[in-house]
């Protein structure tokens, strides 16, 4: 069902990229020093963007919502979890610091990060915030960070953006009322952006049914705004299998990593991965 195999065969080239850009990066590595100079950087970076989103979203309000750079559309979402992976990392680094000022170091990260966190308004990313938290602090050995994290955020809540607030409130509020309103003839109400994700995902598995085992190819079912739902479209169910034996043995490789490393830089960085 591939209607352009060209454009099927760039898309494919384009995560080989990705597997490359890896392979290059883990085989030039010897030394804890190189990963700690990459996370310089990469942390140099995650700034900048923030920066770059605080001024044109909260100062200037050229644009709606928090977006990242160098887009011809706005991609909130792509900043949200870009964000969101940025926030985990430093939040593991941090629960393994050691001096005062590798601790107020990570702490003015979040802090700097977390306002165009809020402004993207990316509903998807506010709710994976929550499982991301729990986890660093289901899995860490020290839980005093997470909890003065978890105190201050809770404790900050009053003075939330009103969009953010509105954006939850809007996605949320009325479907609660009806699903416990005592009408039983009352009906749950969708937002346009989620009723027509769902409309599209019941077009995805539609098309998945013709060739449930090996799906219908690579971008044979047009744009699908889920990875999950769109691999077992494009990929069938070897797809969906493929996906979480590779996710199972990414988190098993963190986990057992994770548990051998002693205290320090590395096992921070495991702990936000």
């Amino acid at each position: 069902s591939v209607g352009h195999p060209l454009t099927a065969f760039f898309f494919i080239l384009k995560f080989f990229e990705f597997f490359l850009l890896f392979f290059l990066v883990a085989n030039s590595i010897s030394r804890e020093a190189q990963v700690r100079r990459i996370m310089i950087i990469f942390f140099l970076t995650a700034l900048s963007v923030s920066a770059w989103a605080i001024w044109t979203t909260i100062v200037t309000s050229q644009h709606g919502r928090a977006t990242t750079p160098f887009e011809t559309a706005e991609e909130p979402g792509t900043l949200g979890g870009y964000l969101l992976f940025t926030f985990a990392l430093a939040v593991g680094l941090l629960n393994y610091a050691k001096g005062m000022f590798s601790r107020a170091v990570y702490v003015s990260i979040l802090s700097f990060i977390l306002p165009p966190f809020l402004y993207t308004l990316s509903r998807g990313s506010y709710m994976a915030f929550f499982p991301m938290f729990l986890s660093v602090l289901f899995l860490s050995k020290k839980k005093a960070v997470p909890i003065i994290l978890l105190i201050a955020l809770a404790a900050a809540s009053p003075w939330l953006p009103g969009v953010t607030i509105e954006r939850v409130e809007y996605t949320f509020q009325n479907r609660i009322e009806n699903i416990w309103s005592p009408d039983p003839n009352a009906q749950v109400e969708l937002d346009p952006s989620s009723a027509a994700r769902l409309e599209r995902y019941e077009g995805v598995i539609s098309q998945w049914m013709y060739h449930p085992l090996i799906g219908q190819g690579w971008t044979g079912v047009g744009f699908v705004d889920s990875q999950i739902v769109r691999t077992l479209g494009e990929m069938g169910l070897l797809g969906i299998f493929s996906l979480l034996w590779l996710f199972r043995n990414i988190f098993k490789t963190a986990l057992d990593l994770y548990r051998k490393l002693p205290d320090g830089f590395a096992k921070g960085l495991t702990l936000g991965l």
